[in-house]
């Protein structure tokens, strides 16, 4: 276990995609617990990698939004970088649905990805020194969802978000490929559309319990997404309220011209099923 200043680690609590490892450990100065992303060493000699990891951490100082997770702390010693952040109770949205839930109800499923769209939204929509015309999270899955108590929602892992700007495009392809629309799959241009589309990836997971692009591979993958090549949700659950289906459309359309542009465009339309 990594030694640092001021923090005791107790366990591994898993790993950060291919960059770093995260931990559970104990703030010495309050006993609150944190958990604490390190940065592979074997990445601390890439500056890009490095960059990025800084980033992020600058993103959370002025990002303050009850549903997204608060830094604590930012540590660069002996080769390597920690970030340190609050650390969260409940269960990823995908740990949630697998073993609790499978497919969500209406009332469950909205109520989640509203707050999703409205955590979202903001980001998109914040003023930073570094990001004045706002932030793109561009990894929006499941898995980067924390569920708590009383459904409550924190969207975790900036870890390659990127600010928005007329010239923004995908520099380097990060991301999930299942979630991944076509611009940032293959270096377009990114905006607030790019996180839509993940977020009606996630949306159509939470009604079915069942991505909507699977395949062998990454390239079969983008090819499906490309000609939005896709069951209707009702394919893997009967039951599924139809009347989400044209906002799944919109959201995962491949030309992001004809997706929704902002979130509150999207939960409009889905606060409309809802009420009906």
């Amino acid at each position: 276990m990594p030694q640092i200043p001021g923090y005791d680690i107790i366990d591994v609590l898993s790993r950060a995609g291919g960059t770093g490892i995260v931990y559970f450990g104990i703030n010495r100065r309050n006993g609150y617990p944190v958990a604490i992303k390190q940065l592979y060493a074997s990445h601390a000699q890439n500056s890009a990698i490095v960059d990025a990891f800084r980033n992020e951490a600058i993103n959370y100082v002025y990002i303050q939004h009850p549903c997204i997770t608060k830094l604590v702390d930012f540590v660069e010693l002996n080769g390597t970088c920690y970030l340190i952040m609050e650390y969260l109770q409940g269960q990823t949205l995908d740990e949630f649905q697998r073993t609790q839930t499978g497919p969500m109800p209406d009332e469950m499923a909205g109520s989640i990805i509203l707050k999703v769209l409205e955590t979202v939204g903001y980001i998109h929509n914040v003023s930073t020194p570094f990001s004045p015309h706002g932030i793109l999270h561009l990894d929006i899955k499941p898995s980067n969802i924390m569920i708590g108590q009383n459904l409550s929602v924190k969207v975790m892992d900036m870890g390659i978000s990127s600010t928005i700007s007329n010239h923004n495009t995908n520099q380097r392809v990060c991301g999930t490929p299942a979630f991944m629309p076509p611009e940032q799959a293959h270096r377009g241009q990114l905006g607030p559309y790019t996180d839509i589309f993940a977020i009606g990836v996630t949306f159509y997971t939470m009604l079915v319990a069942h991505l909507p692009f699977v395949g062998n591979s990454t390239k079969e993958i983008w090819k499906k997404i490309e000609n939005a090549d896709y069951p209707a949700p009702s394919v893997y659950y009967p039951f599924v309220n139809k009347r989400f289906e044209p906002i799944i459309r919109k959201a995962l359309e491949p030309d992001p011209a004809l997706r929704y542009q902002t979130c509150a465009q999207m939960a409009i339309d889905i606060n409309k099923v809802l009420n009906q």
